[in-house]
C-alpha cells in the first residue's frame, strides 16, 4: 500500500514502504511453506481411507441396490403387461365370438 502523506519526508515513506514489502513477503514465505507441507502431507492423505470413501461406497452399494429393484419392477411390469395383452386377445375372442353367435341366431329369427 502505498501512503502519501505531504508532512512525511521521502526518506519515511520508503521506509515504510520497505516494512510493509517485508511484511508481505514474511507472508509470502509462510503462505509457500504451508503450501510445500501440504504437498508433501498430500500422498498421506490421498492414501488413507476417509470418511468420504466410505460415504461414496455406501451410496454406491445404495444406487446398485435401487438400480436392481427397478429392474426387478421392470420385468415384472413386462410381464403383467404380457399377460394384460394376453387377457385382451382373450377378450376380442370372446367378444368375436359372442357377436358371431348373436348374427348367427338373429338370421335364424
Amino acid at each position: 500500500m502505498i501512503y502519501s502523506y505531504p508532512d512525511i519526508s521521502v526518506y519515511d515513506q520508503l521506509q515504510q514502504l520497505q516494512a510493509e514489502f517485508n511484511e508481505v513477503k514474511n507472508e509470502n514465505k509462510i503462505l509457500k511453506i504451508s503450501g510445500r507441507l501440504l504437498l508433501e502431507r498430500a500422498p498421506q492423505l490421498i492414501t488413507m481411507r476417509p470418511y468420504a470413501n466410505t460415504l461414496q461406497e455406501t451410496l454406491d452399494y445404495i444406487i446398485q441396490k435401487q438400480e436392481n429393484e427397478i429392474h426387478r419392477l421392470h420385468d415384472e411390469l413386462q410381464r403383467e403387461i404380457y399377460r394384460c395383452f394376453e387377457r385382451i386377445n382373450d377378450l376380442e375372442l370372446l367378444w368375436k365370438g359372442q357377436v358371431q353367435q348373436f348374427l348367427k341366431s338373429s338370421d335364424k329369427l
